[in-house]
């Protein structure tokens, strides 16, 4: 029987949430960056296999509290737990080697999402990830058996996003322990396909295009800078080189915050703008699998200035 198992992602910034997100999807559909606050919605990756369709949530990484003074953290948060709270399962990501430093024990910006996965009972699997930079054997397996009353978990599967180690687990757990039956196994969830088997993503092209833009200006960019950057693509057409090839001509807007910061994005001589440009250019081109022509002007929103 056909069924579909709705899995959040959650975890403390950088753990590894987006990388793992792109490996079990078998394709990139969000980006990767070092900078916290990388993804700031939420992001499903579906994987089709047999009978079972999995679909990934990947959301924002946790934030300690509710920020007072971000917006930006308050809305990161809120979306979190809403996504938990449309989910057959939270697949806990935490940091091996993080976890280690800090005493065996998670992060504490993981405490809310913890208190929430307990009070609601939830089912949920520890995946900890980074676990090939944990040289000593030994020390994971007393890592897992620290954190194995954190939760009532339904396993704790050390992995490696990097190196693709034991991430097929996770498929096979999830299937192992799940019904469309309730009352049968731990997880009770959808019978049937919930989207079309061809799918990877139930993120618009728009959406991944400039999202493709701004991780290449979060690799680039000062820390203080790529947190209020954005980009919008307002236009796709389809057209043919000189040479008549196909080509799609992609029309892009970078919103940030203040006049120096245009600045900063375009540098001097537009070299910073030109090197992003041409990078997303790259992954562009291989997505749609011709030339692409792009055109990037940069705004500043309060004032709403192109240039």
């Amino acid at each position: 029987m056909k069924k579909t198992i709705f899995t959040a992602l959650v975890g403390a910034p950088n753990a590894g949430k987006s990388t793992l997100l792109n490996l079990l999807a078998g394709t990139k559909v969000a980006i990767v960056s070092g900078k916290p606050q990388t993804t700031r919605v939420r992001i499903n990756g579906i994987v089709t296999k047999d009978d079972t369709q999995f679909v990934f949530a990947d959301t924002p990484g946790m934030h300690p509290g509710v920020s007072r003074r971000k917006e930006l953290n308050r809305r990161m948060n809120k979306e979190i737990h809403a996504a938990m709270g449309d989910v057959d399962v939270c697949l806990v990501v935490a940091d091996a080697a993080r976890a280690l430093r800090n005493g065996m024990t998670l992060p504490s910006e993981m405490s809310p999402a913890i208190a929430s996965i307990r009070s609601s009972h939830l089912p949920c699997v520890l995946l900890l990830n980074k676990a090939d930079l944990v040289r000593d054997k030994e020390k994971l397996l007393l890592l897992l058996d620290a954190l194995k009353d954190t939760l009532p978990w339904l396993d704790m599967i050390p992995v490696s996003a990097v190196k693709n180690i034991n991430t097929d687990v996770i498929f096979k757990v999830l299937s192992e322990n799940s019904s469309t039956v309730s009352g049968e196994k731990p997880l009770y969830v959808a019978e049937g396909f919930v989207f079309d088997p061809s799918l990877s993503t139930d993120q618009s092209e728009r959406f991944f295009l400039s999202e493709l833009l701004r991780e290449k200006l979060l690799a680039v960019l000062s820390e203080e800078i790529p947190h209020g950057v954005d980009a919008e693509v307002e236009s796709i057409e389809d057209g043919r080189t000189v040479k008549g090839a196909p080509l799609v001509k992609v029309g892009l807007v970078i919103s940030c915050h203040k006049q120096s910061h245009k600045g900063i994005i375009i540098g001097k001589g537009g070299v910073v703008l030109k090197t992003c440009a041409a990078a997303a250019r790259a992954d562009m081109e291989e997505y749609f699998g011709c030339k692409v022509h792009m055109s990037v002007f940069v705004r500043v929103r309060k004032k709403d200035v192109l240039g």
